[in-house]
């Protein structure tokens, strides 16, 4: 029960970044539930904590700042906005609305062929529940940014738009409702954003990848699926969830888009995406009216609107808003790529995502910011609520001036110092906080650890720590005919699996396991019975013991004093530039990083390494590719008009700091951050760092698989080269 003693109701949340970010009945209805409380439990920064103690953000906060930076940039790019573009903006978004109204309230389904008298009578429901609940919260009030439309506006106060001002073909939608129902749907939209978000975020889909490829080699035991088919049966139980017939229909029908195309752009989607949005998908099946159960509140005529699915309006209302959530979530499959100047009549939705996914969002603004702060620096600050209030709606020219009818989200001139120092600040965030390297250390440890525990699982799923990952709702186990245990699922996907799979549930498991390996005899126990067992079982123990207490002493960097540039010059002898560049991006290519950190941990795991060096725990070699990010994380002229960063001058003309038009600092940035492009070598063994000779042992193993990768890419440029010549010998 949300517990709000009226629909206008506002929950004030303090926030150490906003102030107070307020929320509506619509906001907490969504926050309430188990799936996104448990966003209190999973870290924004994996494990960045070993190096900054106080960084220990949660998805939670950052999910609510989203959403309350989003809100703030949307009814300041609309309030900014010239009354040219944002009475056409209101057309497209008002035409849309109606057509998913007629959509939602056709009870046979028919969409938008209902009757024009019928729905108004739907509206009207709808309005009165917009009055009663959000109506005004968008803070909407049009005073236009530039200079030239402050002119116009001050000769003739008619052309500023007007909350009242019917907008749309039929004129059948206020301005105010049209923003006020965008804004809420937009903000749902960034809650739900990170809601998928496994344990340690990030860290644990890339393990789960790792430990795919990597067991694919391994035979399953008993029969049991291969770790490919266990990787795919877990998304495809994700992906099962956004099957739903009438939501699939809904969206197809609303974005012109064919239905198998939903599903397979989903499924390109990374796995956290994709849980989002099952978990959305999810909410529009399950929940389809407020659970502060106002039942008697403006109750439902059904004569009246005989497509209702609730039994009174602020219900209805929450349905429709959910709807459009959903359809700017997915309009990127219509519109993304699209490089034509041709509008549609859902491409402003596309124009609209970009507050959420675009290069300067709500996202990046708030963990840009929160992040900087929770670890103590004082290089990540900017001026945020300057970048949001000069937010403006723009919407492109023809070379004759005249209006395209494609929007985008563009900013102020007066917003350039702090879009500036945001960008700095996102790269000084990912060069000094993100790969901090006892930070990055760290990262790749629990990366480690996740991939090792599900490889200890699909080979040894009658372990008793298969059991506790079991208990927990890390895997599923079954038994064939013959009784035998094998691992049958990763990511048991129920009921309620919003609600398991959190960092609490994270660290159990890892204390858990330690126990069991470390039992009286244990380990003794598994090397006589098989060294390969015993040796994961190490393995294991030393990762956990590093993440539970921070044990550092079991880990060491190699080659810690030299940059890659210096490496490659020193080590291999690669003096011109160009050649290192061009190797430097065959080196840190995934696939190449991959096959020599297999090469070198299999030599480690053999005998004849052991008795080389004379260290018998079990050796870890794991790599990290070290690239900050900067302004350009896109390439503009593959990507359509929306998602380039405007700048509006004070006449309304419109530059792409995109297109070569940054400040000199931030082109200075991109340089510098080509430069920082390399790779780190991370070596993990218990109490490492008291036998200094393996360090320098292990260096000149890796320098040996890295020179023998220098002489196959010189052949491969050769041949290139020389297929070059040939064809111009031609």
């Amino acid at each position: 029960m949300l517990g709000l003693s009226h629909p206008r109701a506002i929950t004030r949340i303090s926030d150490p970044i906003h102030g107070a970010i307020p929320l509506t009945i619509f906001d907490r209805d969504f926050v309430d539930r188990p799936d996104f409380q448990r966003l209190h439990y999973v870290l924004q920064q994996s494990v960045s904590f070993v190096a900054f103690p106080s960084n220990k953000n949660t998805r939670f906060p950052h999910s609510l700042g989203t959403a309350h930076t989003v809100g703030r940039m949307f009814s300041s790019a609309l309030s900014n906005a010239s009354d040219i573009d944002l009475r056409a903006f209101l057309g497209d978004a008002a035409n849309f609305l109606e057509k998913v109204i007629r959509k939602l309230h056709d009870a046979q389904g028919g969409g938008a062929d209902g009757d024009t008298a019928d729905v108004g009578a739907v509206i009207d429901g709808l309005v009165k529940a917009h009055k009663a609940s959000i109506s005004g919260r968008s803070g909407f009030l049009h005073t236009p940014l530039m200079a030239l439309e402050g002119k116009r506006l001050a000769t003739d106060p008619d052309l500023r738009v007007d909350t009242e001002e019917p907008v749309g073909e039929n004129n059948l939608l206020s301005a105010a409702f049209v923003i006020d129902t965008y804004w809420q749907a937009l903000r749902l939209y960034a809650l739900a954003h990170d809601v998928g978000h496994l344990p340690m975020s990030h860290a644990f889909e890339v393990a789960l990848k790792d430990f795919t490829s990597v067991s694919d080699g391994y035979e399953p035991q008993h029969n049991g699926p291969v770790a490919t088919d266990l990787y795919n049966r877990a998304l495809t139980k994700f992906q099962g969830k956004l099957d739903d017939k009438r939501l699939s229909q809904f969206v197809s029908s609303m974005l012109n888009i064919d239905p198998p195309s939903v599903k397979e752009n989903v499924s390109r989607k990374a796995l956290h995406e994709i849980r989002s949005y099952a978990i959305q998908s999810s909410y529009l099946k399950e929940q389809q009216r407020l659970t502060a159960g106002y039942g008697e509140f403006l109750p439902i005529d059904k004569k009246q609107a005989p497509g209702a699915k609730t039994d009174n309006w602020l219900d209805e209302y929450c349905r429709l808003i959910h709807h459009v959530a959903l359809c700017l979530i997915y309009s990127y499959i219509a519109h993304k790529g699209r490089a034509s100047a041709d509008p549609t009549p859902t491409r402003f939705l596309y124009a609209l995502r970009q507050l959420v996914d675009g290069q300067v969002d709500g996202d990046r603004l708030d963990y840009t910011l929160r992040d900087c702060r929770s670890a103590g620096a004082s290089f990540g600050e900017f001026d945020l609520d300057r970048v949001v209030r000069d937010t403006v709606l723009l919407q492109r020219r023809d070379e004759e001036g005249k209006p395209s009818g494609l929007f985008a989200f563009g900013f102020g001139p007066r917003a350039v110092p702090g879009i500036e120092q945001f960008f700095e600040s996102r790269y000084q965030g990912y060069r000094y906080l993100v790969h901090h390297r006892t930070s990055s250390r760290a990262n790749v440890a629990i990366q480690l650890l996740l991939q090792k525990f599900y490889e200890y699982a699909y080979l040894y799923p009658s372990s008793d720590c298969a059991s506790v990952m079991n208990r927990l709702d890390f895997i599923r186990t079954s038994k064939d005919d013959d009784g035998h245990v094998m691992l049958s699922e990763i990511l048991p996907s129920g009921d309620g699996d919003g609600e398991t799979l959190d960092d609490a549930s994270l660290r159990v498991l890892m204390k858990r396991c330690r126990a069991i390996l470390r039992r009286d005899g244990n380990f003794k126990y598994l090397y006589d019975q098989c060294k390969e067992r015993w040796r994961r079982a190490k393995q294991l123990d030393v990762l956990i013991e590093m993440l539970l207490f921070r044990a550092l002493q079991h880990t060491d960097t190699l080659f810690k004093s030299q940059t890659a540039m210096g490496y490659l010059s020193d080590v291999l002898g690669i003096k011109d530039e160009p050649t290192q560049t061009s190797f430097i991006q065959h080196a840190v290519a995934p696939d190449q990083l991959t096959r020599v950190t297999r090469e070198v941990n299999d030599a480690l795991s053999g005998s004849a390494w052991v008795d080389k060096i004379g260290f018998k725990e079990p050796l870890l070699f794991c790599t990290e590719k070290v690239a900050p990010k900067c302004f350009r994380a896109k390439s503009p002229e593959k990507h359509v008009y929306e998602e380039f960063t405007w700048i509006a001058d004070p006449t309304g003309q419109m530059n792409s700091v995109d297109r070569g038009n940054a400040a000199p600092t931030l082109s200075a940035m991109e340089e510098s951050r080509k430069g920082n492009v390399g790779v780190r070598y991370y070596l993990i063994g218990r109490d490492l760092k008291a036998n200094p000779e393996v360090v320098p042992a292990v260096e000149a193993l890796v320098t040996e698989h890295f020179r023998n990768a220098y002489k196959a890419f010189k052949g491969w440029r050769q041949k290139g080269a020389n297929k070059q010549s040939a064809r111009k010998g031609r």
